[in-house]
Parts: C-alpha cells; sequence; structure tokens
C-alpha cells in the first residue's frame, strides 16, 4: 500500500500490481476500498492506473477461445456453488444429497444462497469501507489500519462464502499479521492465535461415511478484535453434526 512519503512512481506502482491482481484473481476487489483508503492522496491516479493495467490483461482473454474462461472467473463473483462446505454460516442450510449409485452423502444449499452469497460479500466492502473513511476523517484510525479493514473483509469473506476451504484464509492472516507489525510493538501473536484456530474448525473426525467439525469456524474471526472496533465478534453455539 501507499505510504506517507510516496510518490508518483509508487501511487502508479500499487496501482499496476493492484490491478493485475485482480486481472488474476477477482476477488481482489475487495482490497480496492484499503489501497485507496491507505494511500494519502492521488486516489485518482491510483484508480486510473488500476483500472487501465486490470483491462490491458484480461483484454486478450475476452477475444477467442479464451472468453469463456475469463467470463467464467468474473462469474465466481456473482453465483456460488451449491455445494456446500461446513465452514461457513450458511451451513445449517443444507441438504443432504447423493449422487446415482453411491452412498457417500455429499451436501447442497439453496439456491438464493448461491445467487446472493458472492454478490453480497463485495457489496459489505462499500458500507465497511465507507465507515472507515469516516472514522479516518474523524481521527479515530490511521491510514495503516486500512490493512485491518483488509483483513476484516478478507475474512467475511470466508464466512459468507458457501466454497469457503481452509487456503482463503491465508490473505486475510497475512493483512493482519502485517497491520499488526505495524501498529503493535514486538512479536506479533496474530500469525500462531489464528492459525490455530483454523486447523481446530477444519479439523475433521472420521464417523463412518460422514465427517463432523469438531466447532464452528466463527473462531477464526475472533482475532479481529485486535482491529481497534472493527469488528465485535459474539459467541456462537458449536455447528451442529453432520447428518
Amino acid at each position: 500500500m501507499p505510504t506517507v512519503d510516496a510518490g508518483l512512481a509508487e501511487f502508479l506502482t500499487s496501482g499496476l500490481v493492484l490491478g493485475a491482481t485482480i486481472a488474476c484473481k477477482p476477488w481482489a476487489l475487495l482490497a480496492v476500498g484499503p489501497v485507496l483508503l491507505a494511500a494519502p492522496g492521488r486516489r485518482v491516479r491510483l484508480l486510473v492506473a488500476c483500472g487501465a493495467t486490470a483491462a490491458a490483461a484480461l483484454a486478450p482473454f475476452y477475444v477467442g477461445p479464451g472468453a469463456a474462461h475469463a467470463s467464467g472467473s468474473l462469474r465466481g463473483l456473482r453465483l456460488a456453488p451449491l455445494y456446500f462446505h461446513p465452514e461457513q454460516l450458511f451451513w445449517p442450510l443444507r441438504t443432504k444429497v447423493f449422487a446415482p449409485g453411491s452412498t457417500t452423502p455429499g451436501y447442497r444449499g439453496p439456491e438464493f444462497i448461491a445467487q446472493l452469497a458472492h454478490p453480497a460479500i463485495v457489496a459489505l466492502a462499500l458500507p465497511l469501507s465507507g465507515g472507515f473513511a469516516w472514522r479516518l476523517r474523524a481521527g479515530a484510525v490511521q491510514r495503516r489500519d486500512a490493512l485491518a479493514l483488509l483483513a476484516l473483509l478478507l475474512l467475511l469473506r470466508c464466512l459468507l462464502d458457501p466454497w469457503n476451504t481452509t487456503y482463503y484464509l491465508v490473505p486475510g492472516v497475512l493483512a493482519l499479521v502485517a497491520w499488526e507489525a505495524l501498529a503493535r510493538d514486538g512479536l506479533t501473536t496474530t500469525l500462531p492465535l489464528t492459525s490455530g484456530t483454523n486447523v481446530l474448525t477444519t479439523s475433521r473426525i472420521a464417523d463412518g461415511n460422514t465427517l463432523t467439525p469438531r466447532t464452528i469456524s466463527m473462531s477464526s474471526v475472533r482475532p479481529m478484535q485486535r482491529t481497534r472496533g472493527a469488528v465485535r465478534p459474539h459467541e456462537h453455539a458449536p455447528m451442529p453434526r453432520r447428518t
């Protein structure tokens, strides 16, 4: 992210990197607000550089046989898979299904979850970034705290994505560790704490043809208490066993 002493070249570099990241992984759109809020100025130029880079990188794939792949990548921002993973908030809405000729169960969720989950994740970035901008103007937070905002958005993606898997947590943890390194003295405690809760929540116990989550994935968000009130986690009941 740009620093207070950043020159024009650094702003353009930040825009280029962000644009290239969005072209590779459209979920990087969640970082646009935090990056702009971390910049002390020249935000329009940064945004233009980001948009131009993403457009230039994606344009060749929309011509010829690559168009289907590029459209499929962007489609992931609009639609979530119907198949469910347990480490997300909508798990209680699952339905057990069986493939033809198979006795091993799978799980699917309601169609409205598939339609709304991914757009809701992207839409949440707007009010949360707006609230951070208001607090930044009031002097309640600093620009470096935009890293905590980025971590919050990435961890919310984990909670709200029906297809959440273990590695989805990694970018959020890295953002949180980077923020803690800038905002606190001493060794970071975020990495072992968050990694430990993630290992716990994604552990399984074999039980015939079923797998039992040991605890709810909401605990992975508890380290966000360190983000100066950016999130207020609450206690939740343990995740029900799969049936």
